[in-house]
C-alpha cells in the first residue's frame, strides 16, 4: 500500500498509474489463483 493507501505492485512497472510486472511461467497457477480471488478485479494475467 502506498502513502494514499493504494495497493501498488512490487518491483512492477508504473504505466500511467498501472502496474506491470513479468512473472514465470512456473508460477502462473498461482497467479491464476490471486486474479480469481481478487475481490475488486484489479489483477490481469496475459499470456504476453
Amino acid at each position: 500500500m502506498n502513502e494514499d493507501g493504494l495497493a501498488v505492485l512490487k518491483g512492477g512497472v508504473d504505466e500511467r498509474g498501472f502496474f506491470r510486472s513479468d512473472a514465470l511461467a512456473m508460477d502462473r497457477e498461482d497467479i491464476q489463483i490471486a486474479v480469481d480471488g481478487c475481490p475488486v478485479d484489479i489483477i490481469r494475467l496475459s499470456k504476453s
